[in-house]
């Protein structure tokens, strides 16, 4: 088991966000700190996400969003479908 979360009492909830926040950041969005708690930079951070993705603002509780955060996180030069505007590459 892969774990994307930092060292910490999480609940399942607190946990799930922690692994969002660990992907965003490796994809090159800024969701620190990786803690699990659902601030103003984790939603500014997934609302970015999202957008650069064009996918609908309910898309991070659909089953399949950690598969498109993984891929985000494997390609994190790549932000969204190079259309006009779209930041690329994404620096830290």
């Amino acid at each position: 088991m892969v774990s994307l979360a930092e060292e910490a009492d999480y609940d399942e909830a607190q946990a799930r966000l922690a692994g969002i926040q660990r992907l965003l950041v490796i994809a090159g969005y800024d969701a620190n700190p990786i803690d699990g708690v659902q601030g103003a930079k984790t939603q500014a951070a997934l609302t970015k996400f999202l957008s650069d993705r064009k996918l609908a603002s309910d898309a991070a509780s659909a089953p399949e969003f950690f598969a498109t955060l993984l891929d985000a996180a494997r390609n994190p030069e790549v932000r969204a479908s190079a259309s006009p505007g779209a930041t690329t590459p994404n620096t830290r």
